[in-house]
């Protein structure tokens, strides 16, 4: 543009839209809580946010349980898993279409 700043290009290759230079969009959120089985928030969990090609993204949980992704591609899917040494999660899937907060992970035992 006249500022010489990079214009946004958008291109599309077997239904795959991408984005590439400037700023389109800002892409999604998505955070909450990850509790133990009895409610209790945990501390020092990691979360993995897979998406659909395999690129993997990870939150450590803080004091209170929680953890943030920014920056997320709306419309895929992502397949959210939580890593711990004492307690066991179940795999969750969530389409991002728009930010998404209080979306909370909760152990098995």
């Amino acid at each position: 543009n006249a500022a010489n700043d990079p214009l946004p290009t958008l291109y599309w290759t077997d239904g795959l839209v991408s984005f590439t230079g400037g700023t389109l969009l800002d892409g999604a959120s998505l955070s909450g809580r990850v509790l133990t089985a009895s409610g209790q928030a945990l501390r020092n969990a990691t979360v993995v946010l897979t998406d659909a090609a395999g690129g993997r993204r990870t939150a450590v949980t803080g004091s209170f349980g929680t953890y943030e992704f920014t920056g997320l591609e709306t419309g895929r899917w992502y397949l959210v898993t939580v890593q711990s040494k004492r307690f066991r999660f179940a795999s969750r899937v969530i389409e991002v279409d728009d930010n998404i907060a209080g979306f909370t992970l909760i152990g098995l035992e």
